[in-house]
């Protein structure tokens, strides 16, 4: 009988008295022998339990942290669209400003080919009454002839000056028009040169979120997945896909399997530790010191 028996017999004597101790002995064979298992046997065993739980749990870490790069890619790819949109804003309020200023250009050119038109007409309007120019002695003695043509001479003068004036504004608002309209297509450029990297970062994005798409499905959390309604939403399981679920099914029971493999190859010393344990039970904690480190000095 082993020292385990034994410690049971003595507690079912204890307590129940002598004509009850086979009662208390059966269950201890038994469980004593499922604990004795072949040591070289039981070793492998544990050894290939735990190695199937590692390998369990790499497998496993690497799928989550995959899944992992997958939201943050999510979120890069929210970020990389918010960024687009504000470029976008910015080049459509640019381009709304493009008609008028091309309008106003437009309207300038003209102003300025309609104010060379008259002041060509007014030059020509000088030189034609010029021609007309009463001769020097008419001008000498200053005749009526003199008088009236120099009274029709001077507003053609002072108009052929003023029309003299006109091509220079006209082509002044034309410069500053032309000017405002180089500036503004500079800056479309400018949007749309600045659009150009975020727009393939969020090409490059997406094609790495739809590759995943085929993998998780409806499970892929972004804009998608709240598009189809708050029901729907609420009752899927994000993020995870089945085979995931599965392998952490296998771990849990891996992890048990590895328990019951260390009990096996540790049986004597499992066994032990029950032994005080019940000692510790019908005779209260141990007195000694060093017993009650050691175990009532024996291994553990």
């Amino acid at each position: 009988m082993s020292i385990f028996s034994r410690r049971i017999q003595r507690r079912g004597e204890s307590f129940l008295g002598p004509g009850r101790l086979r009662l208390v002995i059966r269950p201890v064979f038994a469980v004593a022998g499922w604990l004795a298992s072949p040591p070289g046997l039981s070793s492998s065993n544990w050894r290939n339990a735990r190695e199937r739980l590692f390998t369990l749990k790499r497998e496993i870490d690497a799928a989550l942290k995959t899944l992992e790069e997958v939201r943050q890619l999510c979120f890069q790819l929210a970020d990389a669209r918010r960024d687009v949109a504000k470029g976008e804003a910015t080049l459509a309020a640019l381009l709304a400003q493009r008609p008028p200023l091309e309008a106003s250009r437009s309207h300038r050119q003209g102003d300025v080919e309609a104010a060379q038109k008259e002041h060509g007409r007014r030059a020509a309007d000088v030189q034609q009454h010029r021609q007309i120019r009463p001769g020097f002695f008419v001008r000498l003695f200053r005749t009526e002839h003199w008088k009236v043509w120099s009274g029709t001479n001077a507003p053609l003068v002072d108009a052929e000056a003023d029309a003299a004036r006109l091509p220079q504004t006209a082509e002044r608002a034309l410069s500053q028009a032309t000017v405002a309209l180089n500036a503004l297509v500079a800056n479309i450029r400018k949007a749309e040169g600045s659009l150009t990297a975020p727009r393939q970062r969020v090409a490059q994005l997406l094609q790495s979120v739809d590759a995943q798409r085929h993998i998780l499905g409806n499970r892929l959390v972004d804009e998608q997945f709240f598009t189809r309604g708050h029901e729907a939403s609420n009752l899927a399981a994000p993020w995870i896909p089945d085979s995931v679920h599965r392998k952490r099914e296998d771990l849990f029971i891996a992890a048990l399997a590895v328990h019951r493999a260390f009990i096996d190859a540790s049986a004597q010393k499992v066994l032990h530790n029950l032994s005080a344990l019940m000692d510790v039970f019908s005779s209260g904690p141990m007195q000694d010191e060093t017993k009650r480190l050691s175990g009532n000095g024996r291994d553990s």
